[in-house]
Formats: C-alpha cells, sequence, structure tokens
C-alpha cells in the first residue's frame, strides 16, 4: 500500500462514524464519569478544534454549557472543517445531539445551511437519518473518551481501552424530527414523510407535521391542502395553529380566523381573538375619515 492510500485509512479510522459499533461495545455500555472544569474550559476546547478529528474530539466531551445562539457553533465548523467536508455529516449529527446545542438544533442545522457549510447531499443524508432513526448511534476512538467516560462491566466502572472503539447513544430530538421533515418534503415528497411518521411518539410525529407546514411554500397545491388539512385536525394545539397561521398567510385569513375562533384550545382562539380586534380597529374610522 503506497503512503498516501496508509494515510487516508488511518485518518478514515480517527474519525467519528454514524450507525457504526464500536469493537469494545460487548464488553458494557459506557457512562460519562468526568466533565471538563467548567464552561469557559468548553469554549476554549471549541475554538481551538482547528480539524475535523479536532472538532469531533470536542463535541463528545460531556458538558453542562448551553447555548442559546448558533454563533459559536458556525464559528467552530468553518475552523475545524472549512472546505474539508471529511466527516462532515458525523461532526453535524455529534453537534446536534450535544448538550450544548441540542434545544437550538433547528436554528443551529439552518445557520449552518445559510453558511454554506451544508450542501444538498448533505442535507438529504442527515433529513433521511433523522427521521428513519429513533436512536442515533456514533462509534468513536476510544482514545478521545478515556478522560471522561467509563465502562460498565456488570457492578463496576472500568477504564476504556484507548485502542478500541466504542458507541455513543442518543435520541434525536424533535426540533431534528421538525427539520427533516421540512427538508424531505420537497425532495421526498409528502407522502413519503407521513409514512414515516406513523408509528413515531406523539412528540415526534408531531414535530415532523409541523415540518411539513414549514415546507408549505415548497409544496404544490395539492400537497399544502393535503398538509393543512391533517395539520389543522392534530391533536397538538400548536401544530394547529401553525397550520392556521400557514392558511391565514395564503389569502384564506377568514377561514383560518373562523376555525381558530372554535378550537378546543385556549391559545389557538386567542390568536383567532387578537386578529378579529385588531380588523376591528383598522375598520374603526378616524378623525380625518
Amino acid at each position: 500500500m503506497r503512503e498516501g492510500s496508509r494515510r487516508r485509512v488511518q485518518e478514515r479510522v480517527r474519525l467519528a462514524q454514524v450507525g457504526g459499533h464500536g469493537t469494545g461495545d460487548r464488553f458494557g455500555p459506557i457512562a460519562e464519569a468526568w466533565r471538563l472544569d467548567g464552561p469557559l474550559s468548553e469554549l476554549v476546547a471549541l475554538h481551538r478544534a482547528d480539524t475535523p478529528e479536532a472538532l469531533q474530539r470536542v463535541l463528545v466531551i460531556p458538558g453542562r454549557r448551553t447555548d442559546t445562539m448558533p454563533d459559536q457553533a458556525v464559528a467552530a465548523f468553518r475552523s475545524g472543517h472549512g472546505d474539508d467536508d471529511t466527516g462532515l455529516v458525523e461532526s453535524v449529527v455529534l453537534a446536534a445531539t450535544n448538550h450544548r446545542w441540542s434545544v437550538i438544533a433547528r436554528p443551529l442545522l439552518e445557520a449552518l445551511t445559510a453558511g454554506g457549510l451544508l450542501g444538498e447531499r448533505h442535507i438529504g443524508r442527515l433529513a433521511l437519518y433523522w427521521l428513519q432513526t429513533d436512536t442515533v448511534t456514533i462509534s468513536v476512538p476510544g482514545a478521545w473518551l478515556v478522560d471522561f467516560y467509563l465502562q460498565r462491566r456488570g457492578d463496576d466502572l472500568l477504564r476504556l481501552d484507548p485502542a478500541k472503539t466504542y458507541t455513543l447513544s442518543r435520541r434525536p430530538s424533535p426540533q431534528l424530527r421538525r427539520w427533516a421533515a421540512a427538508r424531505l418534503a420537497d425532495l421526498e415528497g409528502v407522502a413519503m414523510v407521513m409514512r414515516q411518521a406513523e408509528g413515531m411518539a406523539s412528540r415526534d410525529a408531531a414535530a415532523v407535521v409541523m415540518g411539513l407546514v414549514d415546507a408549505a411554500e415548497a409544496l404544490d397545491e395539492a400537497a399544502l391542502a393535503q398538509v393543512l388539512e391533517l395539520a389543522m385536525d392534530w391533536p397538538a394545539s400548536a401544530v394547529r395553529l401553525a397550520a392556521l397561521r400557514r392558511l391565514a398567510a395564503s389569502g384564506r385569513k377568514a377561514e383560518a380566523l373562523d376555525r381558530a375562533s372554535v378550537d378546543r384550545a385556549a391559545t389557538v382562539r386567542r390568536w383567532a381573538a387578537r386578529h378579529r380586534r385588531a380588523e376591528a380597529r383598522t375598520a374603526q374610522p378616524t378623525l380625518f375619515g
């Protein structure tokens, strides 16, 4: 094997693998044992990650900091990946399920897309993965984990073998389901997305339907009508309200307000009442006409 080929194989081994299984998994599950010393240390480690491998190593470290904006993540991806998309999908999976950004996973993905860091190929793969999987599994080198994780073997907690690989398991959040549904509605069709929602937990299924509503502008008239009828009758009030807002924005405001006025949820009825009051104020004659 030529030296260049050997180097590329070694680089692939050093990166995370989505859906993979670790060579050390059979001995027992791993558990978080230590963290970095405070949020500042986490931030410093993130900003020092200047290669795909370095970024992924930081993204598997347990921590406590949470961000409300995706700016730090976008900067980290620019530094860690730049024009190199080696392991990019794996890095995004680690980031979007990371403690730091899981609560803003959808804005994070939108920011990475808007910043040109995610291409259509990456988006399609990520969307399919998050719509179809119930558990995110990522195998990573044990050398990345030995300072932060231990392995359960019966009643004992033992150190990891840095020469083996281990699997991290994370749940895809409803935000990821919503983002995926919005992207796939246009790429694969509404019917395919709705089939994936069947059998999901109610919270995840609601997120998928919200994603279909988000994709309204990319749908043809028949598909949009199908989505809105489904969403306006959905058990979750947030889904019904999103659909009614979309119906109103499409030029059918009176119909949307009529339906919202008799909705079973007070939040939806209040939305209709606010718009009715605003319309009444606008219709009142003024001193000058």
